[in-house]
């Protein structure tokens, strides 16, 4: 009446502290109705429990994804006014330019507003990148030229949107020859271990030695300083909330001149996970 029923709560019990949350413990025809109580009650008590920690995880999905709406707002470009500037000077003077601009406005702004999911493509992200370039290049013809390369089967990979956009608005700002022409390019590529790289680089001076350290930083220790742009900051954080470890980002100078910054996403780990969706 009592060692039978306490043996079989015992062993009911470890396949709880096994980690097996969702076992209860099955009732004794021949118990005591104090011990029923006690399976009962015990059993609500883990109903709860699972109740509670689904409510949890919930929450922290919700905040997450709040989160990551927020960081990708905080990513939206801010030269509309310099390039509505240039469209007013080539106005009278150059209709062909003006309609490009107004047509590259129009789609740069078009993706900027109707991007609502953490994913766009990759064939995406790049042509919205070479609107804006195509936009710059209409305010500084002779200040830079770029290249965009992609081979065409990635086109269609899933990648967080701005996060390309942001190191290339920073090549823009930073990575620029003062007195000379320079140069950015974007290539992206498969690697034979299922890695998509996105390569980023420029011409100009690279990364301080402060920059770099900052970014090394808050990559491994999340310590924000007054050298780490909002920018790099933010493509590092939503990597880290949509891949976890399965993103890493690179960012060095290269030997002849200027920075380098190297986004490596898994391929398999995203496929893995759009599979158990």
């Amino acid at each position: 009446w009592i060692i039978s029923p306490m043996n079989h709560m015992k062993r009911s019990m470890a396949f709880i502290e096994e980690g097996n949350m969702s076992y209860r413990i099955p009732e004794l025809a021949h118990a005591s109705l104090e011990f029923k109580n006690v399976v009962q009650q015990f059993n609500t008590m883990m109903d709860q429990l699972e109740h509670l920690k689904i409510e949890v995880y919930e929450g922290q999905l919700e905040r997450q994804e709040t989160k990551l709406q927020y960081l990708s707002q905080q990513i939206q470009p801010h030269f509309i006014l310099n390039t509505l500037n240039t469209l007013y000077n080539y106005c009278d003077r150059d209709q062909k330019v003006t309609k490009e601009i107004i047509l590259l406005l129009s789609k740069f702004y078009r993706f900027v507003v109707n991007v609502n999911s953490k994913y766009v493509s990759l064939g995406q992200e790049l042509e919205h990148i070479d609107n804006y370039l195509k936009l710059q290049k209409m305010r500084f013809p002779e200040a830079f030229e770029y290249a965009i390369t992609c081979e065409e089967s990635l086109e269609i990979v899933p990648v967080p949107p701005f996060v390309i956009e942001s190191f290339v608005i920073n090549a823009m700002k930073y990575g620029l020859p003062s007195g000379r022409s320079g140069r950015i390019e974007i290539n992206a590529r498969a690697t034979e271990s299922f890695k998509l790289v996105i390569t980023i680089q420029d011409t100009g001076d690279g990364f301080s030695e402060d920059v770099l350290e900052a970014i090394q930083d808050f990559i491994h220790e999340g310590k924000v300083t007054d050298e780490l742009g909002v920018g790099i900051r933010n493509a590092i954080e939503r990597l880290r909330l949509i891949y976890g470890d399965k993103a890493s980002i690179r960012c060095y100078n290269r030997e002849v001149a200027g920075a380098v910054v190297e986004i490596t996403l898994s391929l398999q780990a995203r496929k893995e996970k759009q599979d158990g969706d």
